[in-house]
């Protein structure tokens, strides 16, 4: 009986370094696709090109998934002065709902840009 085996290319490698990078130290931090790639090669063996990585990371790109993609924004590694497309994972507020899973259909977080913004802490004391 043949078992069926799983063929992984090398831009499902680099997706997962982006994601894992990004989810992990660079969490909040949007990044370029230059440092991207710069950063996901050391992650990767030395067997994988830069050309190959390069090609890869176009794609993550093309489609970013899960990842949040701003079209135009300054890269927290680099700094590049003209404001380039970055991807990232914002940080979220663990402690309260995602977007629209509250009762009654109320967004309590406002996605803007790739950042959650929470709005103000009602006054007065606990409800609880």
């Amino acid at each position: 009986m043949l078992s069926e085996e799983t063929i992984y290319t090398v831009g499902d490698f680099v997706r997962r370094v982006v994601v894992s990078l990004l989810e992990g130290g660079y969490r909040g931090k949007f990044l370029c696709s230059p440092c991207l790639i710069k950063l996901t090669r050391d992650h990767l063996d030395k067997s994988y090109s830069l050309v190959e990585v390069g090609w890869a990371m176009n794609e993550v790109f093309k489609g970013p998934g899960a990842i949040t993609l701003l079209p135009s924004a300054v890269c927290a590694l680099c700094a590049r002065k003209k404001p380039v497309p970055c991807l990232g994972v914002p940080f979220r507020n663990e402690n309260r709902p995602e977007e629209g899973n509250r009762a009654g259909g109320q967004n309590d977080t406002v996605k803007s840009h790739g950042v959650f913004v929470c709005p103000p802490i009602p006054e007065g004391p606990p409800s609880w």
